[in-house]
């Protein structure tokens, strides 16, 4: 593996083309951002911008690709994987003694034992470098490991440290209690009394200056520009723990501190499963803190290192939903009459405000305030709230609220709580559970529980209609109308729906915010009796493995929730959740009707297996529905299944029309949804019997797992069901839970895909080296009517025509140097394929006319890179060919 990264470089393998460089390296491409200004001119005439300076990449496709190691010729762990593979092994191998003493003498990067360091742990340390522009970093057991390493490190006996009153506050006591019994010096100023800081450093000698930058539950910010010059001036070393803001918001480094510290469990992982924390700065620091971290053995395992990657690819778009998020709610709170005071440092009344808007561009996904009442009033207030949980922690998909007098200082004396800034009445929201739709966070939090809108959820129930008074009170004359009881929004819905959270639920009862992974193949019953009322259906359980799960049921129920279904079975892959549809609902001597470009694999078992089975088949052409009009009148029809849209030409079903011609002749509807996502598209609301998702695609959204499932009533899935405990097609508990995890973020990536997707589309159809353009969302395309009327957004496909031949096309493919080339979609990542090489290779020309397939069209499937990164990369492409 390639050494530590340096400030600007990623470390990457020599010849991965497809990687991104944010600065010059002569070691593989840089993320090329110039188009020719010949090409300029084409697309916009005289009005044609200047070309663009090379420039890093963007934070949001460095949390994609930073550090991964993909492609050949990788130093080690060589692997064609789009996910980071996980080693678990505790100790490596040296291929000699020559190869060893390489590796004792620096000559050779490798790794020993896992206390020391790991390469999926390395993977996770280049990202977090590559994010906080450092040489170095340090990933630790947690975020307390980290700090306790860093201290030890860099402050000698004999040494000064210099603090904060309102840091976190294990930290606090570790400096003025451990570190006093080791000799070491402690003074704690106030934040907002800058000038005692510089009369501490004029007086005697500091080591190092250890703030949070925000407080936490404050909000407090450090000038941390202006305390790195005072403490430069003197020789003292500057840490940041920037937990509060995250690598998105604020780089400390850049403003020039010496050490960056998280928690990583917070933003970074961002779901709640994972503990670990992170050091980052310059090579000769960390690796000082590194020496300390061996003797202290804080070594975080390779699967939570892996868990922190995958949360990271998201993370950009987490943090930037978490500030919309907060500000707005700051805002409204501001302004509220049962609210005395909010601390955030996003408003502009806010006394740090001018700090944080010069070096953050976000100000983080917690608000805290004041309310109107006293210790058991705004114990109410925080019982009658319905969405966030109560909790401590911060930064994951979940809104969690805590009254710090109650969860962090109940018992302490008023002294200590006033010493700390706490008031009886003071809540810190964490409304960075941001997944959530603002209005109904805004509507729980503003008003006692009015009338809600049932929801499949296992836990509380999610409100949105705030009171006319309330209304009146917030918005004067102009007050919008009360709003009517509604269902929870899509972002609300998979970041809670099927969730088994607090007491009185049936089954895996916790307290734990992730839901647990139930590994156990069989479960046990109390009694005969307690069997008998399982067998009669008088109580739900789970009795073997292949038939249910816990893990998976909140899993089904989640999917339930979104496709607004009765039921869903989850299968261990799409292709199962087909096979296991077909054969429940079509009998022997049935008659299916599919069209001629749904998913390939899926027409073959349809033309081929099913015919073997007595079952008749029609292929019809999706731009002639009169056909499907025709063999409907003519015979009877069991089944009609459709893909929408379609892959690659993104063809559009009408499924209202169709679900009614069918109906009309009892014909049940079947679409794969999968290039829609539940999201952007709900079938059964449109008319549909069963929808069909690849879940690896944008429900699971990391390309790290295979599965599929099914939607509809309770009786067809029932049927489907039972099918599928003979084809044995179960999904393993480990497999749902990271499903589960993805459907956390899926509105926000699945938002980001259509934007990129919607303005890559309208460049590339005005661009003179590209013929066609395959998108829904573009007025031009023959299906926009159909994709408007029953879609709220196109998704992360767009297939296109490049102006060129087969080898043309192909040098284009290969001089793109983001997305990859792959199947699937749907993931975090962008990937790119010319269908004729990869799914046509060695087939007729007649079969790739009947499928569309000309050999120079190409596949994008957009991940939630920044845009103007893909952009830029895609025209530098066009401009080789």
């Amino acid at each position: 593996m390639a050494p530590s990264t340096t400030v600007g470089k990623l470390s990457v393998p020599r010849q991965q083309r497809r990687l991104l460089q944010p600065m010059h390296s002569p070691k593989h491409k840089r993320v090329t951002a110039t188009p020719p200004a010949g090409l300029l001119q084409e697309l916009f005439g005289g009005d044609a911008p200047q070309p663009l300076k090379p420039r890093r990449a963007s934070d949001e496709t460095l949390a994609v690709h930073a550090g991964e190691k993909l492609g050949k010729d990788a130093d080690e762990a060589s692997t064609d994987s789009i996910a980071t593979p996980i080693v678990s092994g505790t100790t490596h191998w040296f291929k000699s003694s020559e190869d060893l003493i390489a590796f004792k003498e620096g000559r050779r990067h490798s790794h020993e034992y896992g206390r020391y360091s790991n390469p999926t742990v390395k993977v996770l340390e280049d990202k977090i470098s590559a994010l906080e522009r450092a040489e170095a970093t340090l990933v630790t057991s947690s975020g307390m490991n980290a700090i306790v390493a860093t201290l030890l490190a860099l402050v000698p006996s004999g040494g000064h440290v210099v603090t904060t009153t309102d840091c976190y506050s294990e930290a606090r006591a570790f400096i003025g209690d451990r570190l006093s019994q080791m000799g070491i010096r402690s003074t704690f100023i106030d934040l907002d009394d800058i000038e005692s800081l510089e009369a501490i450093l004029e007086k005697d000698g500091v080591t190092l200056f250890y703030a949070d930058s925000p407080t936490n539950p404050l909000l407090k910010c450090v000038d941390i520009r202006l305390v790195a010059e005072l403490c430069h001036r003197k020789g003292t070393l500057v840490c940041i723990d920037s937990t509060l803001a995250s690598p998105i918001n604020q780089k400390p480094l850049v403003l020039g501190a010496d050490i960056v510290l998280h928690s990583a469990t917070k933003y970074m992982a961002g779901h709640h499963d994972v503990i670990a924390g992170c050091v980052s700065g310059s090579e000769v620091l960390i690796s000082k803190i590194r020496a300390w971290h061996h003797d202290l053995g804080g070594a975080i395992s390779p699967n939570a290192a892996y868990m922190i990657i995958r949360g990271l690819k998201t993370m950009a778009l987490r943090v930037e939903a978490h500030n919309r998020t907060s500000l707005e709610m700051a805002r409204l709170l501001e302004c509220h009459p049962k609210i005395e005071r909010v601390h955030y440092p996003g408003l502009e009344s806010n006394p740090w405000h001018q700090v944080a808007k010069r070096q953050m561009t976000g100000y983080g996904g917690v608000v805290s305030f004041e309310v109107k009442s006293d210790l058991r009033g705004t114990m109410m207030f925080v019982d009658a709230l319905e969405i966030p949980l109560i909790a401590t922690s911060l930064g994951g998909c979940e809104s969690l609220v805590q009254q710090p007098a109650v969860m962090s200082f109940w018992g302490k004396c008023d002294e200590e709580k006033a010493q700390n800034g706490i008031k009886d009445n003071l809540v810190s929201l964490r409304a960075h559970g941001s997944l959530h739709r603002w209005q109904d966070l805004t509507a729980d939090a503003a008003s006692p529980p009015p009338p809600t809108y049932p929801l499949p959820m296992a836990h509380k129930r999610v409100t949105a209609m705030p009171p006319a008074g309330l209304l009146q009170e917030l918005f004067g004359g102009d007050a919008p109308q009360p709003l009517k009881p509604r269902r929870a929004s899509d972002e609300t819905l998979v970041v809670h729906a099927g969730e088994k959270l607090g007491k009185g639920t049936d089954e895996a009862t916790t307290d734990s915010i992730a839901t647990p992974i139930v590994s156990g193949t069989t479960h046990w019953f109390k009694s005969s009796e307690d069997l008998i009322v399982f067998k009669e259906g008088r109580r739900h359980s789970h009795e073997y493995g292949r038939y249910s799960n816990p893990t998976v049921k909140v899993l089904e129920d989640k999917i339930s929730a979104l496709e607004r279904a009765e039921a869903t079975l989850v299968t261990s892959s799409g292709m199962n959740a087909i096979v296991a549809t077909l054969l429940a609902l079509v009998p022997s001597g049935g008659h299916v009707v599919t069209t001629t470009d749904c998913y390939s694999e899926a027409r073959a078992f349809i033309g081929e297996r099913l015919s073997k089975m007595g079952i008749r088949s029609t292929f019809i052409d999706l731009d002639d529905i009169e056909s499907l009009e025709a063999v409907l009148e003519k015979d009877e029809v069991t089944l009609f299944y459709a893909d929408s849209p379609t892959n690659p030409l993104l063809k559009c079903v009408d499924i209202r029309l169709v679900a009614e011609l069918c109906h009309r002749k009892g014909t049940l509807v079947c679409i794969d949804s999968t290039l829609a996502s539940p999201i952007n598209q709900k079938p059964l609301t449109l008319g549909a019997d069963i929808v069909l998702h690849s879940a690896n695609k944008y429900m699971a959204g990391h390309h790290d797992v295979i599965a599929g499932c099914v939607s509809g009533s309770e009786v067809l899935i029932s049927k489907i069901r039972a099918w599928h405990h003979d084809l044995g097609g179960a999904i393993s508990p480990n497999a749902a839970y990271m499903i589960i995890r993805g459907l956390k973020t899926m509105a926000l990536r699945v938002e980001a895909h259509n934007r990129t997707s919607l303005e890559m589309a309208r460049l590339l159809e005005c661009h003179p080296k590209i013929e066609q353009v395959h998108y829904p969302g573009l007025e031009s395309n023959l299906w926009h009517q159909v994709a408007k009327s029953q879609m709220t957004g196109y998704g992360g496909v767009v297939s296109f025509e490049v102006k060129s031949d087969l080898h043309g096309t192909m040098r284009f493919m290969d001089a793109l140097e983001i997305p990859l080339i792959a199947t699937s979609l749907g993931g975090c990542e962008s990937l790119v394929q010319q269908l004729a090489v990869m799914s046509f290779w060695a087939k007729t020309d007649k079969e790739k006319a009947q499928n569309g397939i000309k050999d120079n069209l190409v596949r994008f499937s957009f991940g939630i890179e920044k845009f103007e990164d893909l952009r830029d990369d895609i025209l530098q492409a066009l401009g080789k060919i």
